[in-house]
């Protein structure tokens, strides 16, 4: 049987059952047979919907299965009463880098959007768990009577914070950044330059934080220090920096290199009269103020200034021509960057993500200093 086939029949399956569910929802909840015939139907859906999440082709196809997912977590602790953890047992893949042209700056933000979307209902749907009976009753009857408009009527019963709001999207802003970091999303094919923004405008630090959180997540709450599993997010970003098969060719290095050049440099060097370099500087002086609390203006514009010399003067050199000099320069602004007594934490994504995508691995190892100390 063809992949697409396998695709029309698991939502076909999907629909089929979900429609099940919210039809039969009380005689499932109460009767012990009738809940076990129809748990053994959902798990054989999520094993396929596990199956389907590690070949997803189109953005379209992950947005279907994080929407099916919603909709099953819903179901399960808001109608049927039946704990499970539906949106924590499937891991859904962005599409594999070959089956995908370079995103626009549009289609980036449509995703994040998305993200932050799924994660806002997400929330939602937790806090409808928490409602009295009564009110969580007339939800359950409007779910039953419309099941394909589930988002429309959790909008309309529960409301978002506009703090949480802007949390949602922080979240898939950073989230989008580690997939891309982790190559899920592939920086070198995937990536156009007029999305390199949404890495720029990310910290490498809040990434880190991010991954430690699902480390944590995924060990349980009980187990493990919150210092350990940052170390082991670290440690999951240097692994690819290190690793030869991560690394993309050097011919996909052209595009960021002409970006690099036409925003911050000029004759391999920074030009400081360009807007974008001003902005740059700025954005990493005010960053610095904000992580250390030492807060001159002029000392943190000086130290903004002296950790993107050293980047952005020696990071197409480093790539190219593999010269030594600038390697140990582009690794000497990020120690600068996190190093103990100062821990500025200006790296941005974009930053790691040239690094990580096609500095080469044996000279990085082959130079003096911890590894640790690199990102």
């Amino acid at each position: 049987m063809n992949a697409p086939r396998k695709d029309v029949e698991l939502k076909t399956q999907h629909q089929q059952l979900y429609e099940e569910a919210l039809r039969n929802c009380r005689i499932i909840a109460d009767d012990p047979n009738t809940q076990k015939k129809f748990l053994e139907k959902f798990d054989r859906l999520l094993a396929g919907m596990k199956a389907y999440s590690h070949h997803i082709q189109t953005f379209e196809d992950q947005r279907w299965l994080k929407d099916a997912l919603i909709k099953w977590h819903s179901a399960f602790s808001s109608v049927l009463g039946i704990p499970r953890d539906v949106l924590g047992q499937v891991e859904v893949q962005p599409p594999r880098p070959e089956s995908r042209k370079p995103l626009s700056k549009g289609e980036l933000t449509k995703y994040i959007e998305t993200t932050a979307f799924f994660k806002s209902h997400s929330r939602m749907v937790m806090k409808i768990d928490k409602l009295g009976e009564d009110r969580r009753n007339t939800i359950i009857r409007r779910f039953q009577q419309n099941p394909d408009k589930i988002y429309e009527i959790i909008s309309e019963e529960i409301v978002n914070t506009e703090e949480e709001r802007h949390t949602d999207w922080y979240n898939a802003t950073v989230s989008t950044a580690s997939e891309i970091l982790d190559g899920k999303i592939n920086f070198a094919y995937q990536m156009g330059s007029d999305t390199y923004d949404h890495l720029e405008e990310t910290w490498l630090k809040d990434v880190k934080l991010m991954k430690a959180y699902f480390i944590w997540k995924r060990k349980g709450s009980n187990w493990g220090g919150e210092q350990e599993n940052y170390d082991e997010a670290c440690w999951d970003i240097r692994r690819r920096l290190l690793d030869p098969q991560f690394k993309a060719p050097l011919d996909y290095f052209a595009e960021a290199k002409a970006y690099l050049q036409d925003r911050y440099l000029r004759n391999d060097e920074i030009d400081e009269g360009k807007e974008n370099t001003t902005r740059l500087i700025q954005t990493k002086a005010k960053r610095i103020c904000q992580t250390t609390g030492d807060c001159n203006e002029e000392v943190n514009r000086q130290r903004a200034e002296r950790y993107i010399r050293m980047y952005y003067e020696n990071i197409v050199p480093a790539v190219e021509n593999k010269k030594v000099e600038s390697i140990d320069k582009v690794l000497e602004a990020f120690r600068f960057s996190k190093e103990f007594g100062r821990r500025y934490l200006i790296i941005n994504c974009f930053e790691a993500a040239i690094a990580m995508y096609f500095l080469d691995p044996e000279v990085i190892k082959a130079r003096p200093g911890r590894v640790e100390d690199i990102l």
